[in-house]
C-alpha cells in the first residue's frame, strides 16, 4: 500500500493512502482493496488527537467483502516533560459471510516515564470485546534505546477473559 501525509496547515496533518487488504503481507488475497487515512491536531502544545480509518475490502479478514469499516482515536497527553499518557480506542466492523469476531471494540491506555534518553518505563491496561466476549491485558516494561534504531524491550505481560473463568 501508500500512504502520503499533508501537513500544510497550522496544527493538522493529513493522511491519505491505500492498501492491497489487511494483515496480507505481500499477498493480495480475496481481491483486498481499501482506503486508508485520517487526520492528526495539535489541540494544544501538549495534547494531540489522531484519527485513522480504513473502509473498504479487508481481503483475508473479510473474505472479500467491500464494506468493511475500522478506526483507530488516540488522545496523547504530555502531563509533564517526563510523564506521558495516551488513551487510545479501536473499533472493527465486519458484515461478511461466514467471517466470525465481527463486531470489535477496545480500549487502550498507556503511562510512560521517561527516565532518560536511554530508559523508558511503561505500562499498558487494554480491554478488547470481539462478539460480547471482553478480554483484558496488562503489561509493564522498559525500553531500553541502545541506538536510534535498536530499542530492547523486556516486559511482564498478563492476559485474562473473565467469562472463561481467567482472573487476574
Amino acid at each position: 500500500g501508500v500512504l502520503g501525509t499533508y501537513s500544510g496547515f497550522e496544527n493538522l496533518t493529513l493522511y491519505g493512502g491505500w492498501t492491497l487488504g489487511w494483515d496480507s503481507g505481500f499477498d493480495n488475497l480475496n481481491s483486498g482493496n481499501n482506503f486508508l487515512g485520517g487526520f492528526s491536531a495539535s489541540l494544544s502544545d501538549a495534547v494531540t488527537f489522531t484519527y485513522i480509518t480504513t473502509y473498504g475490502n479487508f481481503g483475508a479478514r473479510d473474505n472479500g467483502d467491500s464494506n468493511s469499516y475500522a478506526h483507530s482515536t488516540v488522545l496523547d497527553v504530555a502531563l509533564t516533560d517526563k510523564l506521558n499518557y495516551v488513551f487510545q480506542s479501536d473499533l472493527v466492523g465486519i458484515d461478511a459471510a461466514g467471517v466470525t469476531a465481527n463486531d470489535q471494540v477496545g480500549i487502550n491506555q498507556y503511562l510512560f516515564y521517561e527516565f532518560n534518553d536511554i530508559l523508558k518505563f511503561g505500562s499498558r491496561i487494554e480491554w478488547w470485546k470481539s462478539d460480547g466476549q471482553s478480554n483484558y491485558e496488562f503489561t509493564t516494561g522498559v525500553n531500553v534505546k541502545l541506538l536510534d534504531n535498536l530499542v530492547i524491550r523486556p516486559e511482564v505481560r498478563k492476559d485474562w477473559t473473565p467469562a472463561a473463568g481467567g482472573t487476574f
